[in-house]
């Protein structure tokens, strides 16, 4: 029998909790009074983290202290918001370089510790780093914090659309098969290997269980509703669907809305410092709300004419991570601010929708750069034939269309690609169809639309 969601919540996660010594209830509660935090109140507790990160990374981390002291500079230096963006960026090329000089050695809590991470560097190597213990118990407070606005609470179960293993963690100790029982009771379709047999069993177990709330790769989520289509299963209905990982399309938002009957719930985030910005659900631009209590975010300026006007590098500070701290740190997305406040009424600032990975930009034969996302659409919902596409570009004017055929390959079909990728990328581009078996995801389970190794602001300087 299932434990009721009342006694996750009221009794088995603070019990928990407190076995571990873990901090989570605390900035569970902190985390819900910050996001309704006046204006000057959020960014009088942003400056106290920042500053307490900086006199960290001063007096314990190498590679700032050497910064500091290149400088002529003091943590007790940076007395504005203009000092702080003084500073210079931290990108992933530093941090692979860097890495061990990058890491604290020691930390302000004696009680705290140093857990390794790791993700998917610009090159497809690995990126490591350190997370503490207590930025972790913060992640999941202010993860918990975000799934609640859409309607989900902790302790009810939810269905995961996911390919990262580590963020799915097993189940062969008994202490993990109890917490899974008690505290998370996820439903997983593993992104790693998908196939028909899998997809339709994950089928099967949603409309047995019927979780209210749906947590997945944006991409993958929109395969598993064109299976639900396709076989013309029913008896599916989630009240909600996160999205995350990767750029979730108007079109692909409209299909699962319309497939699933519900709203989709978009959230931008990374692994170096877990949740960004979430959307509410009251902003018909679908904005999202930054975790502005947690990170300082950034949006570089753009000179006119570049990816869009008041578009730039989105650049963050993790203000409470001491392990590896990322101050400045310049990640290849792009957004800008959104304007005005939230019906919701939350006071923590917007983010617009991030309009792109730099990777999934493609730069045409005449130096245009075009979103590959702009051509799911033309590629994928107006052709018929195709059962999975993906654009492949490794040089500029030049572009790869790997195709899956839905049954025969068609000759028309190829022409009707051609004809729609010229129309975007222009005559002078030189457009490859290859027909291939299937199109594999990447190591971490997703499944990028668009792969491009041409660097777009190159093109653009």
């Amino acid at each position: 029998m299932a434990v009721p969601a009342w006694l996750t919540r009221n009794v088995f996660h603070p019990l928990w909790a407190l076995k571990d010594g873990s901090l989570v209830r605390r900035y569970m509660a902190d985390a819900e009074r910050a996001q309704f935090l006046p204006a000057a109140e959020l960014e009088e507790l942003q400056w106290t983290r920042l500053k307490a990160l900086l006199a960290h990374a001063e007096a314990s981390v190498p590679y700032y202290r050497d910064l500091f002291r290149e400088r002529g500079l003091s943590a007790s230096d940076i007395c504005s918001w203009t000092d702080f963006e003084a500073l210079p960026l931290l990108t992933k090329g530093i941090l692979q370089k860097e890495k061990e000089r990058l890491k604290a050695e020691r930390l302000p809590d004696p009680s705290d510790e140093c857990q390794i991470n790791r993700t998917g560097g610009s090159t497809g190597e690995p990126l490591e780093f350190l997370s503490t213990r207590r930025r972790g118990e913060l992640r999941e407070a202010t993860t918990i914090r975000h799934n609640r606005w859409t309607g989900w609470d902790l302790g009810e179960p939810m269905a995961v659309i996911w390919g990262a293993a580590r963020d799915l963690g097993g189940i062969a100790t008994l202490k993990a098969r109890l917490r899974f029982a008690l505290l998370e009771k996820h439903l997983t379709l593993n992104t790693v290997s998908m196939d028909a047999a899998r997809m339709r069993n994950f089928a099967e177990q949603l409309k047995r269980h019927r979780p209210k709330t749906w947590l997945a790769y944006a991409n993958s989520s929109v395969l598993f509703i064109r299976f639900l289509r396709e076989q013309q299963i029913e008896g599916i209905s989630p009240e909600a669907v996160i999205t995350s990982a990767e750029m979730l399309s108007e079109q692909n938002r409209r299909l699962i809305e319309e497939t699933l009957g519900c709203p989709v719930y978009d959230r931008y985030g990374c692994r170096e410092v877990s949740v960004i910005a979430s959307e509410c659900g009251h902003r018909a631009d679908h904005a999202m709300h930054l975790a502005a209590d947690v990170l300082k975010v950034e949006i570089a300026a753009s000179p006119p004419g570049e990816l869009g006007a008041e578009q730039g590098k989105i650049i963050i500070t993790d203000l409470m991570n001491f392990g590896t701290p990322f101050i400045r740190y310049q990640i290849e997305d792009i957004s800008s601010f959104a304007q005005g406040g939230c019906s919701c009424g939350r006071t923590l600032p917007l983010l617009a929708p991030v309009t792109g990975r730099t990777s999934d930009f493609l730069v045409t034969a005449d130096g245009r750069v075009v979103a590959g996302t702009a051509l799911t659409i033309l590629l994928l919902a107006e052709l018929p034939g195709i059962a999975r596409g993906q654009l492949l570009q490794y040089e500029r004017g030049k572009v790869t269309f790997r195709m899956v055929p839905a049954g025969d390959p068609s000759v028309e079909t190829t022409r009707e690609i051609l004809a729609a990728c010229r129309g975007a990328l222009g005559a002078d581009t030189k457009v490859e169809v290859e027909i291939v078996e299937d199109i594999p995801v990447t190591p971490s389970g997703k499944f990028p639309f668009a792969v491009s190794k041409v660097d777009p602001f190159e093109v653009l300087q």
